[in-house]
């Protein structure tokens, strides 16, 4: 458990530097898709996202994806808060709860619900930019076991600031 702590002491130090630049980022709401590579599962990722601003520098991002020629694992889904630093919230990191479907046919219930970390960034070079590449590491945790995937995408910025 010491890449939560170093994630959680992470994230205190990043929102602090960020708080700073608080006044410059006007969050909108976003959706986009994303491709990744599960590094436990040993499996190629797709899926899709979308954030929605709760704050000056806090989103809510939902995502699920699906899980492609992996022997134990269908798709997940879940919900993370996320706290944005940076000027324009261009670095991001936070955590959430995940449903995970299994196909082990020794599961009675092949659905379990697990925990997830991210961290991330997103590369734009202002804050009016409407596509928004972004790259992040996850880290899950599910039934005892850790997990450990990377992603990349695209999202689209919606023209709503909130």
């Amino acid at each position: 458990m010491h890449i939560i702590r170093w994630v959680c002491g992470a994230l205190v130090l990043s929102v602090l530097a960020g708080a700073a630049g608080a006044q410059e980022y006007f969050p909108t709401p976003t959706v986009g898709v994303r491709s990744g590579y599960a590094f436990t599962q040993q499996s190629v990722t797709a899926g899709i996202s979308s954030s929605v601003p709760i704050g000056s520098r806090l989103e809510i991002v939902l995502g699920g994806d699906l899980v492609l020629k992996a022997e134990d694992e269908r798709w997940r889904m879940g919900a993370d808060l996320v706290v944005r630093v940076g000027a324009v919230g261009e670095y991001y990191g936070g955590a959430g709860l995940a449903l995970f479907d299994f196909r082990r046919p020794e599961l009675t219930n092949r659905s379990e619900f697990g925990y997830t970390i991210v961290v991330g960034r997103e590369f734009r070079r202002a804050e009016a930019a409407s596509l928004r590449p972004f790259i992040e590491p996850r880290w899950s945790v599910v039934g005892g076991r850790t997990m450990f995937a990377l992603a990349a995408g695209i999202n689209y910025a919606l023209e709503t600031p909130f």
